[in-house]
């Protein structure tokens, strides 16, 4: 989804959403060379049913909460870019031949159409990811997106109605991998060499991201999130909905909580479930590539959860962390989650053309 101009190079501040099925997450940032600057920020909790897999179900719902989020924060930039994720999505790595822009978006949606049998309505969006040349002949290789036109223009069709200037509508995987380079830190400690994973913790599943060497490298969706603790809480603990949503904040937060605590030994098994998710992404991506995986560091709303990183981290043998701080990010402040932003980050850099692929 881009402005009547296309993409847009960013002039001055822009608002970023990072909508979920559960959360709303805004910022208003600048592009200075290759670094996101967030100035403001600001994270509203959506009322159940507003988002069903990236889809707007609750129109006005979602209008009051951009409409809060906007004014509880003091951002007063106009123009908009909203990153999503939903299970609708097809994402393929594919080659082409190399040719110009008009040349590559046909070949590019005529493979698409052929062999993954999507609609003439469905929008395909592609990103180019290498050139090389194979027997004296030109390649491309490009990650494309397909995208339910409801869904996108759903999100557009907001905008405008609350007055402001939508820009584009980027998905996760995408905004990931604009944030990092070769020359990328985590947590002060380059990426030069190194394999690793983010972890990215949210309501309905978990996206499992492999940068090496500061690139994108395979990203994997799994079920666990946090609604697989709700789900629990509320079995295990004989508790309602909205008792086992409050148990599960108490418990994000890691206070008052002893080691054998009823939640903590409730949400091992799902822990372990979890383990064995990243086990076999790690095993399967370590073969293909011959490499090995260093660290994981943790994201999303889930990054919290008590006891996890220790967790994993002796199940699995090696560092897992919460992250911190990403050379490509600027924070307005000490106490900004990071963690929380970084999808709506990467949508900014996705359009301002500053950071490489």
């Amino acid at each position: 989804m881009k402005g009547k101009g296309g993409i847009q190079r960013l002039s001055d501040a822009i608002l970023s959403l990072d909508i979920g099925n559960r959360n709303l997450h805004l910022l208003e940032a600048q592009v200075k060379g290759n670094v996101v600057n967030i100035s403001k920020s600001m994270i509203v909790e959506l009322p159940k049913g507003t988002i069903v897999d990236g889809l707007i179900a609750n129109k006005e719902a979602l209008a009051v909460a951009v409409q809060e989020a906007i004014a509880k924060s003091g951002a007063s930039a106009k123009e908009v870019a909203v990153t999503i994720n939903t299970n609708s999505l097809i994402i393929r790595e594919f080659e082409v031949p190399s040719g110009d822009a008009k040349e590559l978006e046909g070949m590019i949606n005529n493979e698409i159409r052929q062999y993954f049998g999507i609609s003439e309505t469905d929008l395909v969006e592609y990103r180019k990811l290498s050139e090389f040349e194979i027997n004296t002949v030109k390649k491309v290789k490009v990650r494309a997106a397909v995208m339910n036109r409801e869904i996108a223009f759903g999100y557009y069709n907001l905008l405008l109605n609350l007055g402001l200037k939508p820009i584009a509508l980027d998905i996760h995987p995408n905004a990931i991998s604009k944030l990092f380079t070769s020359q990328s830190t985590i947590n002060e400690e380059s990426l030069v060499e190194k394999n690793v994973i983010l972890l990215d913790i949210g309501y309905l599943g978990t996206m499992i991201y492999v940068i090496a060497g500061g690139n994108l490298d395979f990203f994997h969706t799994i079920k666990f999130g946090g609604k697989s603790i709700d789900s629990l809480l509320e079995n295990i603990l004989s508790l309602s909905e909205e008792e086992a949503i409050r148990k599960k904040l108490e418990f994000l937060s890691g206070t008052q909580l002893a080691e054998d605590n009823k939640v903590l030994a409730a949400a091992r098994p799902l822990y372990g479930e979890l383990m064995e998710e990243l086990r076999k992404v790690i095993q399967f991506w370590s073969r293909s590539n011959a490499k090995n995986i260093n660290k994981i560091y943790l994201i999303g709303g889930g990054a919290s959860l008590t006891g996890l990183s220790d967790y994993l981290s002796q199940g699995l043998g090696f560092e897992v962390h919460k992250l911190h701080s990403l050379n490509t990010i600027e924070l307005n402040s000490n106490n900004t989650d990071l963690g929380s932003l970084i999808n709506a980050a990467g949508a900014i850099i996705r359009l301002s053309g500053q950071v490489r692929p």
